[in-house]
């Protein structure tokens, strides 16, 4: 995790840098080598945990693998020590902080594009955001095994054990979506109807969208039903009876919705009332799903 950052890190500055420090980028493991070259260790120099990003989002996926994995979400304080050579000096060092931190200000640096490698399936970390901290150079003359110059950064992302398993599960080989576009129309739009009267055939006119499959094999579906039930005022039992289609639960008829339209048939009462008519989805178990329109019906006296 931490150590494949560094380490790419070191592989991205190694390259990109200019002379001197093109081709000398290490790895913080203590003092740098004895050679003669000038050096530029990278390191991590402090970890918090994100916890505002905890909470629900424990999986992610991430690349490696197509399943959700437990991540880290993580903070990272890197830390950039520049080691001129005896005759580089403190101008030696202050080139190399110049370039290191034009490189890190690059937007794609920044918001960890850089650090991803093509040709790494399983990196261990996916940075999201990094940005510059503080720099100093120092003045006084440079000590064997002692940095010229410092800068640090703090970087924001996921980070997970290389070849971690994901969590496994039942697939989703299907969705199905049903949608209607409202508003509804009714046949007749102002029924005659008369207390103790004929029976009077309704017609609910649906814009239906779907119902639609996304999966593999995709393919026609019928729309399903609609479910319609009487109310009277304050959402009283109705007075009227409907017939058509099958019984439904709780005095409801469930009506399938064929070339868009569901009709039913409404019987009304002896006296004259005020009633309405409530049309919804099926929930699949013969009941009321998501409400979508409403009709009035006026009862009258003959």
């Amino acid at each position: 995790m931490i150590h494949e950052f560094e380490q790419r890190l070191v592989n991205v500055l190694g390259v990109n840098l200019s002379a001197p420090f093109n081709g000398n980028v290490i790895r913080a493991e203590g003092t740098p080598d004895t050679s003669t070259d000038p050096k530029m260790s990278v390191g991590v120099l402090q970890v918090e945990p994100l916890l505002q990003e905890m909470g629900g989002k424990r999986t992610e996926i991430v690349p490696g693998s197509d399943d959700f994995r437990q991540v880290l979400r993580l903070e990272c304080v890197v830390g950039f020590s520049f080691f001129p050579n005896l005759t580089g000096g403190r101008a030696q060092a202050l080139a190399g902080v110049e370039d290191t931190l034009y490189q890190l200000d690059h937007p794609e640096f920044k918001n960890g594009k850089q650090l991803i490698d093509p040709a790494v399936t399983d990196p261990g970390f996916l940075i999201r955001s990094m940005e510059i901290n503080t720099s100093s150079i120092k003045l006084s003359e440079v000590i064997t095994g002692t940095p010229r110059a410092e800068l640090s950064a703090t970087a924001k992302g996921l980070f997970w054990p290389v070849n971690a398993a994901g969590e496994t599960g039942v697939a989703i080989t299907e969705a199905r979506v049903r949608g209607v576009n409202l508003s509804i129309k009714f046949t007749p739009a102002a029924p005659e109807v008369i207390a103790g009267g004929a029976d009077v055939v309704l017609t609910v006119h649906v814009s239906a969208t779907g119902p639609m499959r996304i999966s593999d094999n995709p393919g026609a579906l019928p729309f399903g039903s609609l479910v319609l039930k009487l109310f009277g005022p304050g959402n009283q039992p109705g007075q009227g009876t409907l017939t058509g289609g099958t019984a439904g639960v709780d005095n409801s008829r469930v009506v399938d919705l064929i070339d868009n339209q569901a009709k039913i048939t409404y019987s009304p009462p002896a006296q004259p009332t005020r009633e309405f008519l409530f049309i919804a989805l099926d929930d699949g178990e013969n009941g009321s799903g998501a409400q979508i329109g409403r009709f009035e019906l006026n009862v009258r006296g003959v």
